[in-house]
């Protein structure tokens, strides 16, 4: 009975298992959550997807074409639009 484990893990099946059980048991769950997105999205994900967020590249050339040291005093109307991307 000894090293039984180690002998069951060198034999394909075993590890074809192991694969299996693991994607099975993740499905439901992501099933779940990408049916749920498309039919019921949340209020956070209906924004995101309205207002498209700005690119990196943009973001930079906004923020090099800063000049003056107060940029709320210079352009108050564009930090009210910005659109701040964050994954969760």
């Amino acid at each position: 009975m000894y090293y039984v484990f180690i002998q069951m893990l060198s034999s394909g099946p075993a590890w074809l298992s192991i694969i299996l059980l693991i994607v099975t048991s993740l499905l439901p769950d992501v099933v779940k959550k990408v049916v749920c997105r498309a039919l019921w999205p949340t209020t956070t994900e209906r924004i995101q997807t309205k207002r498209p967020c700005l690119t990196s590249e943009q973001s930079t050339i906004f923020m090099l074409s800063q000049t003056s040291s107060d940029p709320l005093s210079t352009y108050p109307h564009a930090f009210s639009s910005l659109c701040l991307c964050m994954d969760m």
